[in-house]
């Protein structure tokens, strides 16, 4: 846990975490250990209000939301790896799908099928351009 804890007390700090956990702000205040069943839903609107707590809940989010863009970006790495794999082993078939894929993670509007003779077509192009280069 990144963001600033040391102006909040034990329970909000809780309260923070359980808020992306839970359903809901009372039942956050539950998870953090807020004992009057009564208030709950008073106690919980009452610390989500408390200025100290707002600002950890805005850096929890901005934490959260780095962590899912790493996680993005090593994905597509991965899928890169995989597609320049397929590439280097002609399995043109794989690649399509791999290159589909990565359309998709990167919100790309990509045609939903490759046909396979383009593929190969278009590498068939490219191997003949390096091999143009070196001689």
């Amino acid at each position: 846990m990144r963001y600033k804890t040391k102006e909040l007390t034990n329970k909000q700090r809780k309260f923070v975490d359980a808020l992306f956990l839970a359903e809901n702000a009372t039942e956050a205040a539950r998870m953090a250990g807020y004992k009057d069943t009564k208030l709950l839903k008073s106690l919980a609107h009452e610390t989500k209000k408390n200025p100290k707590v707002k600002e950890a809940i805005e850096a929890k989010k901005k934490e959260l939301e780095k962590e899912a863009l790493l996680t993005k970006i090593e994905k597509l790495k991965m899928v890169d790896s995989v597609i320049v794999n397929s590439y280097e082993n002609c399995d043109w078939e794989n690649m399509a799908r791999m290159i589909k894929i990565s359309n998709e993670m990167q919100g790309h509007n990509a045609p939903t099928e490759v046909t396979i003779n383009a593929q190969e077509s278009f590498v068939k192009r490219f191997q003949n351009d390096e091999d143009l280069n070196s001689e």
